[in-house]
């Protein structure tokens, strides 16, 4: 016992590493010192004298390389494109108050013109809140949708369609008489940037990229043919 009690350690004997910590040099005491006269500061100029010294990044004067790189991150303001929210309770009232035709299908056009946002700048978000009193049975174009909104919509034997809708046709589509007044020819409509076009590629979303969408769209457009080929059979018979 008396053995293990020397061999611990005590507080007295505590020190620094080896190495760990490093004797200041003495300035200013001669050139046998190796840091006399000017105290390794050199002659004149900013840095020689007292409180000299520059902050971190500062290059002389020159435009820094913090500055020179572009920023970068996923909190970019230019980068955000907010939506403004509808919900399907709101959406009811405007179809009860004959503010919008649930008998055909209804665009982002639609909801902007009978006043249920205020402004649209970058497009429309459906969500489900309200979903209890939704009564009629919908045809929806809008920019994006919620879960609880796509299942309250179906389950009613409606339809919903998200699309992406770039600035330049999203003012054309909300004033075309404008663009008609001006001369200009209508816009196309861009497809969705690299990093956020997941979105419209997924049908869970009920993207219209999406191949279960276009498939859908192929049959409609078919069918649209065949009913006006045979239209057009039966005004040849009568004639």
């Amino acid at each position: 016992m008396a053995t293990a009690a020397r061999a611990a350690p005590r507080l007295n004997e505590l020190r620094d590493n080896p190495g760990a910590k490093a004797n200041s040099r003495p300035l200013g005491r001669g050139p046998g010192t190796g840091k006399g006269k000017t105290s390794g500061r050199g002659h004149k100029g900013r840095r020689a004298r007292s409180g000299g010294s520059v902050r971190l990044g500062f290059e002389g004067g020159q435009t820094p390389l913090y500055l020179r790189l572009p920023k970068f991150g996923f909190n970019r303001k230019d980068l955000q494109e907010p939506l403004e929210e509808l919900t399907l309770g709101r959406l009811q009232l405007l179809i009860d108050q004959g503010r919008i035709d649930a008998s055909k299908r209804i665009t982002i056009a639609d909801i902007a013109k009978s006043g249920a946002v205020s402004r649209v700048r970058h497009g429309i978000k459906v969500l489900a809140t309200g979903a209890e009193h939704l009564t009629a049975t919908l045809d929806l174009e809008v920019t994006q949708v919620s879960k609880g909104a796509i299942e309250a919509i179906e389950g009613r034997g409606g339809k919903i369609r998200t699309v992406y809708h770039g600035q330049t046709y999203l003012r054309y589509m909300l004033n075309p008489e404008r663009w008609v007044a001006k001369g200009r020819l209508p816009p196309k409509n861009p497809r969705p940037a690299l990093k956020r076009i997941g979105y419209w590629l997924n049908w869970e979303n009920r993207g219209y990229l999406a191949p279960e969408a276009q498939l859908d769209d192929i049959m409609a457009a078919r069918a649209g043919q065949e009913e006006a080929a045979s239209a057009d059979g039966v005004a040849d018979e009568r004639a």
